[in-house]
This record gives structure tokens, C-alpha cells and sequence, in this order.
């Protein structure tokens, strides 16, 4: 028999209306180690109230996060990348750009967080310009605990 590890978290039930399908009932359960939505399930609201008043197994609709960082610590750092010159302003171009300076910083499981919504503020001062690039990266919580 396969031992089971109990994990905290926080589930939220939401009532989604649209104008593009049925109302539906959404529920999230997000792992509080990791910060990472576990499974989001969606469900017909008379099934949900078939559910609350106790028939149970009623269809529904399931994501299930397989990443592997379930359960797991998130730490969070930010690390000053200097660039060769300012950034440009094309969001594709700047990218690439903070993308081929932060791999140095990608290490013992470090991932940059780039996406071209982040607000990106170039600075200079004695050794050239730089950008504070945000990382994060999971480790598990049992080997912190030994």
C-alpha cells in the first residue's frame, strides 16, 4: 500500500457566468508549499447542487498540474543581468536580449521569470547597464526539514 503524503492548500468554488457557454461552478485547489493550482474542475451548476446536496460521482471537466513542483517550496531572487547597451523597445528583441544574459544565472534549478508584460527598467552605473531579472525555481521540503 502506497503511503500518502498530506500537502495544505486552499480551495476556492467561484459561480463563472458568460455569454459564450452556461454558467458553471469552478473550483480550485492551489498547494500551499508551491503556490501552484493543483486541479481546477469545472462543473454544470445543477450537477455542483447534485453534489452539495450529497449524489455524488457527477460528470465535470478536469486540469491536473503533472509539472512536478507540487508539494514543493517556491524561493523567489533577483539578480542584477548587465546588457550590452539599453534595451530596445521592440518587446520581442528586449526578450532575447535578457534572455542570453540571465542563462548565467540559471543554475541549481533557477529559471528566469520573463514574459513581455514584465516592466523592465534599465539602470547603469560603474560596471554598465543592467536590468534586475526576477528567478524563481521549487525545492522539496522534506530535504530542508532533515
Amino acid at each position: 500500500m502506497k503511503t500518502s503524503n498530506k500537502l495544505t492548500g486552499k480551495l476556492s468554488v467561484s459561480r463563472v457566468t458568460s455569454s459564450h457557454r452556461p454558467h458553471f461552478i469552478a473550483l480550485e485547489l492551489t498547494d500551499d508549499a508551491s503556490g501552484c493550482v493543483v486541479i481546477k474542475v469545472e462543473i454544470d451548476m445543477v450537477e455542483y447542487g447534485n453534489i452539495v446536496s450529497g449524489l455524488s460521482y457527477r460528470p465535470c471537466e478536469f486540469e491536473f498540474n503533472d509539472s512536478g513542483v507540487i508539494g514543493k517550496r517556491v524561493e523567489h531572487k533577483r539578480e542584477k543581468v548587465y546588457i550590452p547597451d539599453k534595451l530596445p523597445y521592440d518587446s520581442t528583441k528586449r526578450l532575447a536580449i535578457l534572455k542570453q544574459h540571465s542563462t548565467q544565472f540559471e543554475t541549481d534549478g533557477w529559471k528566469a521569470q520573463l514574459s513581455s508584460t514584465m516592466r523592465i527598467v534599465d539602470d547603469v552605473d560603474d560596471h554598465g547597464t543592467y536590468v534586475y531579472v526576477p528567478f524563481i525555481r521549487y525545492v522539496d521540503a522534506k530535504k530542508e526539514m532533515l
